[in-house]
């Protein structure tokens, strides 16, 4: 975040809850019960991301700062090795940790492929433009250098186009390896969803949900946390279809909104499964949010609409001036709009313990020098998200 636009955020943040105004500051009062919650997008995504490899231990090393934190959803820990660091960088026990292996599910074979020929001009392009590019960032290459070549497999092959999305990650031979035959794939990363539920108190009833969903496999982690003097807590955590230039691979989804909407749906009945009466918080990148002016850019505003219907807030969209989440002056970010995609979504009924919000702010908002391939500094943010923290008082009525 920008530091006028913080320290306005500390002097001057309100926000509306249920029709009653409460104060809303970027720092909390220390007295009183308080739950702290924190939602972020890695972007620990090889072939998507710069530097995802690299800015794995920088990462892990900036989350520790947080692991005290009472409920952690993080989203795109994409790898195997991202996962390992991440969880050891939390330094909490396993009963406080909930993630779910998806390696490997609903692959399609024989659905998205390529053919020699198809691929033949791609590969001559790859081949000759992004020579030394190291291998986890051929993919990013190749939507920077061969936009034509993509653009006909775009227009006369829908099915391979498919597949390479697919791959990203990988080098060109492991490509050709995955699309070139009559198998081909379907989901990025083996299958893996990259998400981790973590908290400072044991997680307890666990379960997960297997979202529909195109090109990605999309989970909803739940749990319940014990409050000690207070009601059971029920959790969500999750990362919402993202949307691309082609539409979903699900056929049962028209579009993307149709897409993320069912998945919004389905964790919001499980919450109310679960939860009943008692409080219930939903965090995640949702890949949906309101907009403010010219500030901060709406994102799919019929899914957040949808949001709003089923009882969430949102207590960071009530601060002023607005926080962004995906920001511009992020340097994976340079001249994007600014949105906020990243919630802690709160839905608290009437009666027992009360969620009330007291602060919001961003977090891993600073650049940092590390070292890149080959041993290189460059001067990076961490993630191409900033981290969101909401911090409630616990009380009971």
């Amino acid at each position: 975040m920008r530091p006028l636009a913080l320290l306005s955020c500390c002097l001057l943040a309100s926000c509306v809850r249920f029709g009653a105004t409460h104060s809303l500051t970027c720092d909390c009062p220390p007295s009183g019960p308080q739950l702290e919650t924190l939602t972020m997008n890695a972007g620990l995504a090889p072939g998507i991301e710069a530097y995802a490899t690299p800015r794995i231990k920088p990462f892990a090393w900036e989350l520790n700062k947080y692991r005290g934190a009472g409920i952690i959803c993080l989203q795109e820990v994409w790898t195997d090795e991202a996962r390992d660091a991440v969880i050891a960088a939390l330094q909490l026990p396993p009963e406080n940790v909930y993630y779910v292996d998806t390696a490997g599910r609903n692959e399609e074979p024989g659905k998205f492929f390529c053919t020699a020929d198809e691929f033949q001009g791609l590969e001559q392009c790859v081949e000759s433009r992004c020579l030394g590019v190291p291998a986890e960032d051929t993919a990013r290459c190749a939507f920077s250098e061969c936009r034509w070549e993509l653009a006909k497999l775009y227009w006369n092959s829908k099915r391979c186009i498919n597949c390479l999305l697919a791959t990203v990650g990988g080098s060109l031979d492991d490509v050709k390896r995955s699309c070139l035959n009559d198998r081909g794939v379907s989901r990025v990363y083996g299958g893996r969803n990259g998400v981790i539920l973590a908290s400072r108190w044991p997680l307890r009833n666990r379960e997960y949900v297997e979202l529909p969903s195109s090109a990605a496999n999309r989970v909803a982690l739940f749990a319940r946390i014990d409050l000690a003097g207070y009601e059971p807590l029920e959790v969500a955590c999750t990362h919402i279809s993202m949307s691309a230039d082609q539409p979903p691979t699900d056929p049962m989804f028209r579009n993307w909104t149709a897409e993320k909407e069912a998945q919004i749906q389905i964790i919001s009945d499980k919450l109310a499964e679960r939860a009943g009466t008692r409080p219930a918080l939903f965090l995640g990148d949702l890949n949906t949010g309101p907009g403010w002016n010219s500030v901060v850019k709406p994102t799919f505003p019929d899914v957040w609409s949808l949001i709003v219907r089923l009882g969430f807030v949102s207590p960071v969209t009530r601060v002023w001036p607005p926080i962004c989440s995906m920001c511009n002056d992020n340097t994976f970010r340079r001249s994007s709009p600014d949105h906020l995609i990243d919630h802690v979504l709160v839905r608290d009924p009437p009666g027992g313990t009360d969620l009330t919000p007291l602060c919001a702010h961003p977090i891993m908002t600073e650049a940092e020098w590390i070292w890149g391939h080959d041993k290189r500094l460059v001067y990076t943010n961490l993630s191409d998200h900033y981290g969101i923290v909401v911090k409630f008082s616990l009380r009971n009525r």
